[in-house]
């Protein structure tokens, strides 16, 4: 037996986290003629978003790198109901050459559950909401479970923005909730990312967001998350965007910008 689970929330203040130093990573690995490490790094949060994931009138802000307001323009993962069962609805990225759940309990979705943008008719003539599901994995409080992978193909951008929704099983049951979720690959990490706040445990769906730098064909990457209060770590959808040159190039001025500055200190 399963137990189920607009406005903007905030958005954290980090303008991609790491910007700074991943800037200057990127233009030392020019001045040297180095290819550029891999880098995973945590870039902020859209805290209570609600159900507009898909809805091109609700502002990402800096989440929507392509400036559509719609997460996942290359590709996504999610599970929609109705009640009676849950189903994978996904659209594979073009530069991802598979991907797929790790973990083995799935939620249906439930009238208690958050509404969120149904992905199969949502942006499009007739859009619709859906009472959302999950996949879920039990590793108990405060381990690690695997509970997404997928493997980079061709043409991946240099810049891969992936976010991760959860906190959408309604009111009562954040308890179904990670304590916190990390990218991981074989040559990097970005950490875990804490999501304890009142605010990402009430029931309305958040999104938290990280950029991949550098990735390489054929690289495979893991999705983490880790054991809230019930030992639960669930999540919701995934959305996969790629960073448009332009804001490549503006990660390289503050690169070429942060590297001035340590000269004339130095």
């Amino acid at each position: 037996m399963f137990v189920p689970d607009k406005e903007i929330g905030p958005v954290m203040p980090s303008m991609r986290s790491g910007i700074f130093g991943v800037g200057a990573l990127l233009c030392a690995s020019l001045v040297s003629g180095q290819a550029l490490s891999e880098t995973i790094a945590y870039s902020g949060a859209l805290t209570d978003f609600g159900s507009g994931w898909r809805t091109s009138s609700d502002s990402k802000g800096v989440f929507s790198p392509n400036g559509s307001n719609v997460l996942g323009q290359d590709g996504y993962f999610a599970i929609i109901g109705p009640e009676w069962f849950a189903v994978a609805n996904s659209v594979t990225p073009s530069y991802v050459s598979s991907m797929g759940s790790l973990a083995t309990s799935v939620f249906p979705g439930a009238a208690t559950y958050a509404q969120i943008d149904n992905p199969l008719t949502t942006p499009g003539a007739s859009p619709s909401l859906i009472y959302t599901g999950g996949f879920n994995a039990n590793p108990g409080n405060g381990n690690a479970a695997s509970l997404f992978t997928f493997t980079v193909g061709a043409n991946v951008p240099a810049v891969l923005q992936v976010g991760l929704m959860f906190d959408n099983f309604g009111p009562g049951y954040a308890v179904w909730n990670g304590s916190g979720y990390s990218i991981s690959s074989n040559t990097a990490t970005s950490g875990e990312t804490l999501v304890t706040s009142d605010a990402q445990n009430d029931g309305t769906a958040d999104w938290i967001f990280f950029d991949i730098f550098g990735a390489t064909s054929g690289e495979t990457f893991t999705i983490n998350g880790y054991g809230g209060t019930n030992g639960q770590a669930a999540l919701a959808a995934m959305s996969f965007d790629a960073v448009p040159e332009p804001a490549s190039i503006a990660l390289l001025g503050a690169g070429l910008l942060g590297l001035g500055l340590m000269r004339r200190r130095a």
